[in-house]
């Protein structure tokens, strides 16, 4: 993937990825997450050890793969981790406007299970999810907010906010999703989903 291609994700998650943590998390004056291009026939093994040495040096990550440009190689791609024991793939219910709901959940090396992003090009995908290419991304280090055995963003260090800045940029994020997808984030399974797939491609999933 050409600088350009890495920057461009960045600027998306920047500026519409509808969280506006995550969006804060991703820019200039925070950046610390580590983008790598994958081929489409990288394995589940090879892209966690990437998100175990982002867990190592304190970054989230962000696996790209911009030679998948359909929803069979994306199938593809999900069904290659069923058989990973540090990886787990789920399907859920219906999203609001239709489509399948996948949760893909990655073992960080403290055991606890991140709840990917899934990121697509697909009309499928919610307008918050619908990035220029196929990518997954993840905070694989340590649980500072969340609880049980789950991680994800949301226990991202930041380098330039207050306990009270961090818990409003939060709030923010939740009523934009609210406001972008029509449902309670808190009363919706959004923070856990990866993909929202149609139909067809749900039905090349064997979780």
């Amino acid at each position: 993937m050409s600088v350009d291609a890495a920057e461009r994700l960045i600027k998306w998650l920047q500026i519409f990825s509808g969280c506006r943590f995550v969006g804060h998390l991703s820019s200039q004056q925070e950046l610390n997450t580590a983008v790598i291009q994958c081929p489409d026939d990288a394995t589940p093994s090879e892209i966690g050890d990437f998100f175990n040495l982002c867990s190592e040096n304190g970054e989230a990550g962000v696996a790209v793969f911009p030679d998948i440009q359909d929803f069979r190689e994306l199938a593809a791609l999900l069904n290659s981790f069923v058989k990973d024991p540090a990886w787990k793939l789920e399907l859920g219910g219906n999203g609001p406007e239709g489509g399948t709901l996948v949760a893909l959940n990655f073992q960080t090396p403290e055991g606890k299970w991140s709840s990917t992003m899934g990121l697509a090009p697909l009309l499928s995908m919610p307008q918050t999810r619908r990035a220029p290419y196929v990518a997954i991304a993840a905070w694989p280090g340590k649980q500072t907010l969340s609880t049980g055995d789950e991680v994800g963003f949301i226990d991202m260090p930041t380098k330039h906010l207050d306990d009270d800045e961090r818990s409003e940029l939060v709030r923010e994020s939740s009523e934009n999703v609210e406001t972008y997808l029509g449902a309670d984030p808190d009363e919706a399974p959004w923070r856990d989903v990866a993909f929202c797939l149609n139909g067809e491609v749900a039905k090349r999933l064997k979780p």
